[in-house]
């Protein structure tokens, strides 16, 4: 029964990282959203963003030629979380 798992949970794997990878592989800009507590200029939230988008990157996406990340910087209390959340990304700077 843990073998039957185990298998199945690798094809699972192995099928959402080939998915990525075709997605990834496309002309189409995907972009995400990106909800910091942090500023921006904070040296933590450097680090992180550093690790998020070297992830990214190693699952085939870059910044620019195929993907597109809003980032909302500060929101370190709940007003500013659900106002920076409530914000249409469609209406922020390329």
């Amino acid at each position: 029964m843990r073998d039957k798992r185990k298998t199945r949970t690798k094809d699972l794997v192995r099928r959402h990282q080939s998915g990525a990878q075709e997605c990834a592989a496309s002309d189409l800009l995907r972009r995400i959203g990106v909800l910091v507590n942090f500023p921006a200029d904070d040296p933590q939230a450097q680090v992180r963003n550093a690790a998020l988008l070297q992830g990214l990157q190693e699952l085939g996406w870059t910044v620019g030629r195929n993907l597109r990340i809003d980032f909302r910087w500060g929101a370190a209390n709940a007003d500013g979380s659900k106002m920076a959340a409530l914000q249409n990304p469609s209406q922020s700077n390329p």
